[in-house]
């Protein structure tokens, strides 16, 4: 007999009293934001012993040997202390935000509001998780066949959620997650004593809520707290054998729980922000998420649609940040589709994040599966993998199929782990860019799949680039050389000359194959082809179709043909402040500058006799979009008069002004 189990997640109210949390942000660390780039300095060396030796070296690959910014630098002690002499415990401290979270009375939040040092307090949300799924006992869905032939590994009820996305004949190829280092938020974790998680290896784990090292269910969690969290780790780690395999079973991996346990399965936006911090300081190449949030509790602002812009909530902030530091960062799309709010909820709205959305065993687009674009209009999710009746384990060791988004981002961050497995000098960039292009709908992406069903064996075997030596290096995999006439490989390609050259590619053993390119320029467009005689002397080509060809411009990469491409969003290489729109305005206006860095950052408009109107924006900068909506009032709330005004970025000893025009 089929039976079905829906969970559903309640709400608590939330009021200014004594059980009232906030963050409390400060308007510097006691340092001119300026002076985090002299390494000489005490605050440099102090940040610098708060990473690992694993998260400078993932830093240096994508920020160089200026891997310290404002946003490593700690808190300044004495703002503490005097918060904390007045009696307050403070929660985190929040070196990214520059704020503490505590509990607050109502005095007492006065009180702070009146400190010199303080910037402003906000109420913590405490937001509903979309980690709601549904799941079948002892059923087998329709065609799924538990045999696994011809491959190393015998997949069990598994199989079918690894062959969608390729994943055994990856693991064929002896790539299995070995060296990279996964961080997983979620519910919790029951791991030492279950089948397929008690053998994965495990450096570290923390709970965010109760502030200790069990991440396991434990005295003042709700019964099964560890549910979840236990079925996602199955899917991206786990190892049985006959039984399920995840696809990274061979990474490492750190365990955060970050859920709030008085409220269910609720989140509070400090504890995933805290917990992001911790793994990215100890080194993590990946991080992966299946939760996702847009309604706040009953007496609380919930999320609207605009506020999915990459710029509202913490999460989506802190996954930035992450990313700036060299991090691959993942989350789940939502299970909003067949509800009234339908769209993608946070940290999926992040503009470097990679969200993941939910098909069926069959390649359809899930039910449940949340949709895009983002308000401000982005593609999302970005990718998709097997979600429904996917088959996992659960806190009592037994297995069973479950349903959700929550569940394809872990198979999605797995595949991707394995890619980062095989070539690890990738940065995170070129990771995300190489997942999206290699997916199955990456010719004409859209907001139910994106740019598609990811694939192990295509992103392993797509083409990239790095520099090597003072060389670029074109590298390509192919999955079975040994059926290949390897003397006969040739790398096909045109630049902005238009005059094609052809040179042989050199083999470097097991699956890899490169090419130093040639009279190659870095800003220069060329496009390329691979051709070659299998062992039986039939001609081949890649891509095979004769009419698409490869695609490389300044570095980046992709398949050319004639469907139309989003932009991506890659780390800018300066500071740019963007024209408002719409402009003139007489409601609301969009403010967007680009950063290269998390680094300190004001955004202020002025009158037209150099008198500040308002301060936008104080903080650390997400690397790459920031948005800012302004709707005409001055610092004290007041409708401004209509005229030109100018809105000013200080960033980084840069400063960059525009003109804007409020009618009213």
């Amino acid at each position: 007999m089929k039976r079905t189990i829906l969970f559903i997640f309640f709400f608590v109210s939330i009021s200014i009293s004594a059980q009232t949390k906030y963050m409390i942000y400060f308007k510097d660390k006691g340092i001119d934001y300026k002076d985090r780039l002299n390494k000489t300095s005490e605050y440099y060396k102090e940040a610098e012993k708060e990473l690992s030796s694993k998260a400078i070296e993932r830093r240096k690959k994508v920020l160089g040997e200026d891997y310290i910014d404002y946003s490593d630098i700690k808190i300044n002690s004495d703002y503490i202390d005097q918060i904390s002499g007045k009696g307050i415990e403070i929660v985190h401290k929040l070196k990214w935000f520059n704020a503490v979270s505590a509990f607050l009375t109502s005095d007492e939040y006065n009180e702070l509001l009146s400190l010199p040092f303080v910037e402003k307090i906000e109420i913590i949300k405490t937001l509903k998780s979309e980690s709601n799924y549904s799941y079948l006992i002892g059923t087998i869905p329709e065609g799924n066949d538990k045999s696994s032939p011809n491959f190393t590994y015998d997949y069990g009820s598994s199989l079918n959620q690894n062959i969608l996305s390729d994943v055994p004949f990856v693991h064929d190829m002896g790539i299995t997650g070995e060296g990279v280092f996964i961080g997983l938020l979620d519910t919790g974790f029951r791991w030492k004593s279950n089948p397929p998680l008690k053998g994965r290896n495990v450096v570290a784990e923390y709970d965010f809520v109760q502030k200790d090292g069990v991440t396991s269910n434990e005295s003042g969690d709700v019964l099964d707290q560890d549910s979840h969290g236990t079925s996602v780790f199955s899917l991206i780690g786990g190892f049985q054998n006959g039984e399920m395999i995840g696809p990274a079973f061979n990474a490492q991996y750190a365990l955060a729980k970050t859920e709030y346990v008085p409220t269910e399965t609720n989140i509070e936006e400090d504890n995933y922000v805290a917990a992001m911090e911790w793994l990215e300081g100890m080194g993590v190449d990946l991080t992966s998420s299946s939760l996702g949030y847009s309604t706040f509790d009953k007496d609380q602002r919930s999320y609207s649609y605009s506020d999915m812009n990459g710029s509202t909530s913490l999460v989506s902030k802190a996954t930035d940040i992450a990313f700036g530091k060299g991090v691959v960062t993942f989350t789940s799309a939502g299970n909003k589709r067949s509800t009234s709010w339908g769209y993608i909820t946070t940290p999926a709205d992040a503009f470097n994040i990679l969200s993941v959305g939910s098909v069926t065993g069959s390649g359809g687009i899930s039910y449940f599966s949340s949709f895009g674009p983002t308000s401000d209009g982005r593609i999302k999710p970005e990718i998709a993998a097997q979600g429904s009746n996917t088959y996992r384990v659960t806190t009592s060791g037994n297995y069973s199929y479950g349903s959700g988004t929550s569940f394809s981002c872990p198979i999605a961050a797995g595949v991707t782990a394995l890619l980062m497995s095989a070539y690890p000098y990738l940065k995170n960039t070129q990771v995300r860019e190489i997942m999206m292009q290699s997916a199955s709908n990456s010719e004409s992406p859209n907001n139910d799949i994106g740019w598609g069903i990811v694939s192990a064996l295509k992103a392993i075997t797509y083409p990239h680039l790095r520099e090597s030596n003072g060389n670029i290096v074109l590298t390509k995999a192919f999955q079975n050389p040994n059926q290949m006439n390897l003397q006969t490989l040739k790398l096909h390609f045109k630049g902005s000359s238009g005059i094609e050259q052809v040179i042989a590619m050199n083999y470097q053993g097991g699956f890899i194959f490169t090419s130093n390119l040639p009279q190659f320029v870095n800003d220069e467009s060329i496009i390329f082809y691979f051709t070659y005689e299998s062992s039986e002397g039939l001609s081949k080509r890649e891509p095979a179709n004769s009419e698409k060809s490869y695609k490389m411009f300044g570095g980046k990469l992709n398949i050319l043909t004639s469907a139309k491409s989003e932009e991506e969003v890659v780390l800018p290489e300066e500071y740019i402040l963007v024209q408002n729109y719409p402009n003139p305005f007489n409601g609301s206006t969009l403010i967007t500058f680009l950063s290269k860095d998390n680094t300190y950052a004001e955004v202020e408009v002025f009158n037209v006799l150099g008198e500040k109107i308002k301060t936008l924006f104080s903080g650390i900068a997400s690397v790459g979009r920031n948005n800012i909506y302004w709707n005409g009032t001055n610092d004290l709330g007041e409708s401004i008069s209509s005229g030109s005004y100018i809105y000013s970025l200080k960033i980084n000893g840069t400063v960059l002004n525009k003109k804007l025009l409020y009618l009213k």
